[in-house]
């Protein structure tokens, strides 16, 4: 019996478009939430910052968001309805468009009373919020667009291209929800990191397909291809195991087959690409067979796994398989039989060309505010809220500058009759012009406590420890960041072999909790500023009190002797300021 052997002829093995790569697509479960109503939550919101014109001005905004919730919050029956699923896309762009606009315009300061959603990954309930709101609708356009990709991949030869598009748009969604806090489970960062990765791998599918659709023989591009859509395949089995339980066991064993199918075809197409080489020169057999061995050792490891996965996709895997062992045997066998070619025992590193980078819908987003006829609502409410802020302002400030000349003229009075000063005032004659007794004792208590010395002192060693307790942060941070270096180096040096966790996930929450005692430190470096300042500002009085007590009588008979009842008043408020500090 004849053995067709495609490689021998130069030629790749004819496989139609959803059996390439023996590929089976991976996609995300949907979050859930319940149709209710979420206007009447904006109207008592603003009725309670604004009042009732403001949410009568703003009420057609708030139906425009409700009705386009009710209908992305349905999840789809037929999700290889690429119409379908188009048109949730887009009223999703404008839900999130309109949602991020209207609440930043508006500002409240209460917590609107939203629906719950459902994680998709635990299932549990989420409490509804602002934040849950919009991460959530924003999760759920990640998943419609890699439904959207994987319903096109099934397509024409350009759909392939825009699949590819689709699938690396809803990586760079899941790669922005990293950024925001995490709510829920499935939004923690290993998660929709991991999904981020599995969208460029599947994009990477597409690109591939797409050439072999087109019969272009180029071995060496599909070979560049299928080698970065593996990497991006491993990246993504790091973040499962970092995952762990919360991962299905199907997922990861797709992920684990996927990214071995990718590599036994990147060998693959590049024994392919050395035998045409072959074909012309008839030498460098050995390099197609190495090749070839090294395809059939990555496919074959997954013999096990894909018996887990489909009946259908283990049929199409088997024959797959075949057909790979098929031509390294006939090669195999012709080169001891004519050529007599040693195996290369290491192969040359295969080069990877990724078929695009994340596609942002931030200017998506932005053209939606264009032409939107009810923002100009939120123009009105702005000159509304403003009008209303002003006017509350003034009020303010009147009653303020009203109450503080009344406190100020009462408090004066006050102390001046409670320790006898105007009696004082009034003597202008008295010979023996003595300080109150517990003005002394004030000055006393300040100069046995060591006075400004003493301060000076204490501010040294507060310095000394502040200085102390930044470099501990400065130096933690630099060894988090140095770990993180070496371990990126490292996982670029070592590439498949480097298996551990990625340290900048491992890392977290240290980083989490140096950032908290930062703002600590910082918010205690600011109180130290400010008592550094009184202190400076009042050192001429410390230096008044340096002196005995007549020299203080003195100076106070001096000052007195102005009949003044400005500079008495000044003196006492010196006192009271010096104990302060």
């Amino acid at each position: 019996m004849q053995v067709l052997c495609d490689l021998a002829r130069g030629t790749c093995i004819r496989i139609q478009p959803d059996y390439y790569c023996i590929m089976q697509m991976i996609l995300p479960e949907f979050r859930q939430s319940s149709r209710e109503s979420i206007v009447s939550s904006f109207l008592a919101a603003v009725n309670a910052s604004s009042g009732s014109n403001a949410s009568q001005l703003l009420n057609p905004i708030f139906v425009k968001l409700q009705q386009l919730r009710d209908e992305i919050i349905q999840i789809p029956q037929d999700l290889n309805d690429i119409a379908g699923l188009e048109g949730l896309i887009a009223r999703s762009k404008e839900y999130l468009a309109i949602w991020d606009f209207t609440c930043k315009k508006l500002s409240l300061s209460a917590e609107l009373a939203l629906p719950a959603w459902h994680d998709s990954l635990a299932g549990k309930e989420l409490p509804g919020s602002s934040k849950t709101e919009r991460l959530s609708v924003l999760y759920n356009l990640a998943v419609l667009t890699a439904h959207l990709a994987a319903a096109l991949s099934k397509r024409s030869v350009e759909s392939l291209k825009d699949a590819g598009v689709q699938f690396l748009v809803a990586a760079w969604i899941f790669e922005k929800l990293k950024d925001e806090a995490q709510v829920g489970t499935d939004l923690a960062e290993a998660n929709v990191m991991m999904w981020s990765f599995i969208m460029r791998a599947q994009g990477q599918y597409c690109a591939c397909e797409r050439v072999q659709v087109l019969r272009k023989n180029k071995f060496k591009l599909q070979a560049k291809l299928a080698i970065q859509a593996a990497r991006y395949y491993e990246t993504a089995c790091t973040y499962a195991d970092a995952l762990g339980a919360a991962v299905p066991k199907k997922n990861v064993n797709v992920l684990e087959y996927q990214k071995n199918m990718f590599m036994g075809k990147a060998f693959y197409w590049s024994a392919m690409e050395q035998n045409m080489k072959f074909q012309q020169t008839k030498k460098g057999i050995g390099s197609v067979i190495s090749a070839l061995v090294k395809a059939v050792e990555y496919i074959g490891s997954m013999e096990s796994t894909v018996s887990s996965l489909d009946s259908e996709l283990m049929e199409k895997y088997s024959d797959f398989f075949k057909r790979v062992k098929e031509n390294k045997e006939f090669l195999s066998s012709k080169n001891e039989a004519v050529y007599h070619e040693a195996l290369s025992p290491e192969l040359p590193l295969i080069e990877s060309l990724p078929f695009g980078n994340p596609i942002s819908i931030e200017a998506d987003l932005n053209k939606l505010f264009e032409g939107q006829e009810l923002f100009e609502q939120l123009g009105s409410f702005e000159l509304l809220n403003l009008l209303q802020e002003y006017k509350g302002f003034i009020t303010e400030l009147i009653n303020r500058v009203s109450y503080s000349a009344k406190e100020v003229s009462e408090y004066q009075v006050h102390t001046l009759a409670k320790h006898n000063l105007p009696e004082l005032l009034n003597s202008s004659q008295a010979k023996n012009k003595e300080i109150p007794e517990f003005i002394w004792d004030k000055i006393q208590k300040c100069k046995n406590m060591g006075g400004l010395p003493a301060i000076s002192k204490a501010m040294e060693d507060l310095n000394t420890i502040s200085r102390a307790n930044e470099d501990v942060l400065k130096d933690l941070s630099e060894q988090l960041k140095r770990e993180e270096d070496e371990d990126a180096a490292l996982r670029t040096q070592y590439k498949a072999k480097w298996t551990r966790v990625a340290s900048r996930v491992l890392n977290g929450n240290t980083k989490r909790q140096v950032k908290y005692y930062e703002e600590k430190y910082n918010q205690g470096k600011n109180s130290d500023n400010m008592l550094k300042s009184c202190i400076e500002s009042s050192k001429t009085l410390y230096g008044f009190f340096t002196l005995d007590r007549n020299a203080i009588i003195e100076q106070a008979s001096s000052d007195m002797s102005q009949s003044s009842s400005t500079a008495a008043k000044y003196f006492y408020c010196e006192m009271v300021v010096c104990e302060s500090a």
